[in-house]
């Protein structure tokens, strides 16, 4: 069995702690990367 979590951010409006900030970038291009990687491998299927 397969188990798909989500996670949709729909905007970051501020973020007062540095580290916090940091971190959310982080997932953030995470986010973007694999979205990024998924349309490549749809497109050239």
């Amino acid at each position: 069995m397969t188990k798909k979590s989500e996670l949709i951010i729909q905007s970051i409006s501020y973020v007062h702690d540095p580290y916090a900030a940091q971190k959310w970038f982080e997932i953030y291009v995470e986010m973007v990367k694999r979205q990024l990687l998924e349309y490549v491998k749809k497109e050239l299927d």
